[in-house]
């Protein structure tokens, strides 16, 4: 995403590739090689999550095919965004090969067009998730008339993939964007400019609402709303043999893990994400000036990769908090962590018997 900058058109408002500026000046080689080791965290979890649903047909449900399907969605930001950039960022500053025509489209789209798309897919996801779970607290009926009926999940996965293609791919479906400049700088075309402006700062801010507003709302709103109903079911169903009120440190301890589900789901977007649109709106409003465009370059690299570790982050929380899932997901991890353990034992032991034989 990006902003018109008043004296030029770069969407970015700065040149990114031009290794005189002090874009590039600050730890080049540590960011390059870290967007390409997060490739390897995103797709491990997430990998994981998504054969263990589809290879185990009691998981196959609705709420977590919307689990596997954000598990897809992370894995296709990690291959289709993060691996080719960090790449093509790694070619240039420590291959030194120059942007070919190629390579500059490659990672301007990259850039401009695959990461939103994918952005406010990750986004929806998390909201429809929140969504289902909400549904199925606070209208059973409904729900189960729900996860029984194809044509409404189905309905519902289009909606999130349709809207965020459209959403995310506005500006190159609108022909705003120019790719005839080399590097991952993305500019805006005279057209844009002059009458497009107005509509491309829309989009803008269009992508920050979905980057953190909507998704902090939506969580606060219906895992508030789902802790409120189950709390009021908890003291309906709940009393011992004499109808007296359950005990005090019982309830407690109910409310207290379920206000720490809602803390450890709005942290992860307040931690991870906040920082990122932040940075974003100091440097759309025109904050960022050139005594100090380092600083904000500097902080856009930084945040932007708190930003794709969210896609870590998923696969592990969204698995704890789903009772079926979680209990498969640590379940094989602990089966997997001791199988290795036994084979590292083995091996250990075989080692030293084979030694204790060459001694004699």
């Amino acid at each position: 995403m990006a902003s018109i900058n008043n004296h030029t058109n770069n969407v970015s408002g700065y040149d990114f590739n031009n290794t005189t500026t002090p874009s590039f000046e600050i730890l080049p080689y540590f960011f390059d090689f870290v967007w390409l080791a997060l490739v390897i965290f995103i797709l491990i979890p997430n990998l994981y999550l998504f054969l263990l649903i589809i290879g185990k047909r009691r998981l196959r449900t609705r709420s977590n095919a919307l689990i596997a399907s954000l598990a897809l969605v992370d894995m296709s930001y990690a291959l289709f965004f993060i691996l080719p950039m960090s790449v093509l960022l790694i070619m240039h500053h420590h291959g030194g090969q120059h942007w070919t025509r190629l390579n500059s489209i490659l990672c301007q789209s990259a850039y401009s067009i695959i990461r939103p798309i994918l952005d406010f897919n990750i986004n929806l996801h998390i909201c429809f998730i929140s969504l289902e779970q909400f549904i199925a607290i606070g209208y059973p009926f409904k729900y189960r008339s729900y996860i029984n009926n194809n044509l409404t999940f189905v309905f519902t996965i289009i909606i999130i993939y349709t809207t965020s293609i459209i959403l995310g791919a506005m500006p190159f479906i609108a022909t705003w964007y120019d790719f005839d400049f080399p590097g991952c700088t993305i500019q805006l075309n005279a057209f844009s400019i002059l009458i497009a402006g107005a509509y491309f700062q829309a989009w803008n801010i269009t992508c920050l609402v979905v980057l953190f507003p909507l998704p902090f709302l939506t969580i606060t709103m219906f895992y508030t709303k789902i802790y409120s109903i189950a709390n009021q079911h908890f003291r309906r169903t709940m009393p011992n043999a004499f109808n007296m009120r359950p005990s005090v440190n019982y309830r407690v301890a109910v409310n207290k893990k379920a206000a720490k589900a809602i803390a450890v789901l709005l942290a992860d977007i307040i931690i991870l994400r906040l920082p990122y649109v932040t940075v974003l709106i100091i440097i759309y409003s025109g904050l960022a000036t050139a005594g100090n465009v380092t600083i904000f370059v500097t902080a856009l690299m930084i945040t932007q990769i708190m930003g794709a570790f969210t896609s870590v982050v998923n696969p592990f929380l969204y698995s704890y908090y789903n009772k079926d899932l979680r209990r498969s997901f640590y379940k094989r991890r602990y089966c997997i962590f001791y199988q290795a353990v036994q084979v590292m034992a083995s091996a250990s032991s075989t080692t030293r018997i084979s030694r204790i034989l060459q001694r004699r």
